[in-house]
């Protein structure tokens, strides 16, 4: 069986609170959105950017937490049946084996201490049954896991939602409309939308010092395509 390592993942997906500086405020409202920070009437809709892309930032950690971290069914298999092993090689400290073990040992527990618990008013016999029953439960949920693949988890999936999430903002709010430049021939695209989405994507993983891949190419290749099915759009949603 594949030994699998301890895992933290939530069942649900929390953010801290970022805060953002005013040279990075200008740099995504104004330099890369192209969004006039000089009028007045766009201060609000900068400040209604700014919000969503802190709340997209500081949900990364909790998505790491939700999305990356998630067991696989080794995973659940390990939990169960345990990783530590006998002299004799049979797995020893897995919830199935601790279950079974204290089962044996309310079994032969001695009639002086069985007098002791009644004493005191507890009900020995239905905590044998309670303890039975989660045995049964472990060795259905043991079932169900024992059959299915476990493949190595997929890498950064939650940076890779996160980016989706960051790129939504970026093409809801983009307006700049720049001059095809040199600068474009020397990074090898000839659309400076795109090299305007790297930079948008770039600034705001920085915001909370979120590692970015080295190369522009290598960031927007995190963004969903067409051919992505539903499923390894993981936590996505579109705004």
């Amino acid at each position: 069986m594949t030994k699998a390592q301890k895992t933290t993942g939530a069942s649900f997906w929390t953010g801290k609170i970022v805060s953002t500086t005013d040279t990075q405020k200008t740099e995504i409202i104004d330099n890369i959105l192209g969004i006039d920070l000089d009028d007045a009437e766009n201060h609000e809709i900068a400040e209604e950017v700014m919000g969503k892309i802190r709340v997209i930032v500081g949900s990364y950690e909790g998505a790491v937490e939700s999305i990356d971290k998630k067991p696989r069914p080794a995973n659940y298999l390990a939990e169960l049946n345990g990783t530590k092993k006998n002299k004799d090689g049979t797995l020893k400290d897995g919830l199935r084996r601790q279950a079974f073990d204290l089962s044996e040992t309310l079994s032969n527990m001695s009639y002086w201490m069985t007098e002791e618990f009644k004493e005191q008013d507890y009900d020995l016999h239905e905590f044998h049954l309670q303890l039975a029953g989660f045995f049964d439960v472990c060795n259905k949920i043991r079932k169900k896991y024992e059959d299915m693949p476990s493949p190595g988890r997929p890498k950064e999936t939650a940076k890779r939602v996160v980016v989706n999430y960051l790129n939504a903002v970026f093409e809801k709010y983009y307006s700049t409309s720049p001059l095809d430049d040199n600068d474009d021939e020397k990074d090898g695209r000839r659309n400076p939308k795109e090299r305007d989405r790297a930079r948008f994507l770039r600034a705001c993983l920085t915001i909370d010092n979120i590692k970015c891949p080295k190369t522009d190419a290598a960031l927007l290749s995190l963004l969903y395509c067409e051919n992505d099915q539903p499923e390894d759009k993981v936590g996505f949603r579109t705004f």
